[in-house]
């Protein structure tokens, strides 16, 4: 028995994000901050990580894809250590959209009293309630 099953960020599709974003206006702190952090190739927005993997493979060796987010996401490690230090069990996903199907998989065992969703980077609630669908 699993006491409580935390999940990590949900990155999401980093497009939309781009758009959503940009449609709260081109003066706002959020678009100005975002504009600084993404090139847009063939009128699609990429972000750093997004550009260092389209090229990574032209000389076509395979390489694993490099992320941004390959740390246990810091919301996941704390929220742990407090179920932990209050006596009750966890298990966690930490990257949502990397791990679906380790998600999906722990959720099967149908040995999960409550689910924690991460909420720290979001502007909009459109991550969790991805998150959310998925998870019922």
């Amino acid at each position: 028995m699993t006491d409580c099953l935390l999940i990590g960020h949900n990155e999401g599709h980093f497009p939309d994000y781009v758009s959503f974003t940009k449609s709260w206006g081109t003066e706002t702190g959020f678009w100005r901050k975002l504009n600084l952090c993404f090139i847009e190739i063939d009128g699609v927005p990429h972000h750093a990580m997004d550009v260092i993997n389209r090229y990574n493979l032209r000389d076509g060796q395979r390489r694993p894809k490099l992320s941004n987010m390959d740390f246990l996401w810091p919301a996941v490690s704390y929220l742990a250590s407090y179920v932990a230090r209050r006596g009750f069990t966890f298990d966690w996903v930490n990257r949502f959209q990397e791990e679906k199907s380790l998600l999906a998989a722990k959720l099967l065992r149908e040995d999960i009293r409550a689910v924690a969703v991460t909420t720290t980077l979001y502007l909009a609630p459109w991550p969790v309630e991805e998150v959310v669908r998925f998870v019922r």
